[in-house]
């Protein structure tokens, strides 16, 4: 399947160094970027607009929440009503005294199923 991605500002690369192209497209079929440019005139199966958007072809996002239990991952990625869709910072990561809300065992399950996460993209 053959998708456009078009609007925004897109990063892309000249061959010497990384341009902003604005008013950008970029296109990719299954898992392969397969153009990054100004114009594109071939046909396309979906076009998703992305005006007023920064778009970075190829880029991994690293972001992850390790260690941290199932509810505080939702409530700081989707925010929690109580707090007006606020997210809630995470400030017990790593800590590992008696005040640590997860047991050793469960720490290791955690950690686990966030490794699990990112491996399956």
């Amino acid at each position: 399947m053959r998708t456009k991605l078009q609007g925004g500002v897109v990063v892309g690369f000249d061959g010497q160094c990384h341009v902003l192209i604005r008013e950008g497209v970029v296109v990719w079929e299954d898992d392969r970027i397969t153009f990054v440019g100004k114009d594109f005139a071939e046909p396309v199966d979906r076009t998703i607009l992305a005006s007023n958007r920064l778009i970075i072809p190829g880029f991994i996002n690293l972001h992850w929440h390790a260690g941290v239990r199932a509810n505080w991952r939702l409530t700081s990625d989707h925010g929690d009503p109580q707090f007006f869709g606020a997210g809630v910072p995470n400030t017990d990561a790593g800590r590992r005294d008696a005040s640590y809300p997860l047991s050793e065992a469960e720490a290791e399950i955690a950690a686990t199923l966030n490794v699990l996460e990112l491996l399956s993209g």
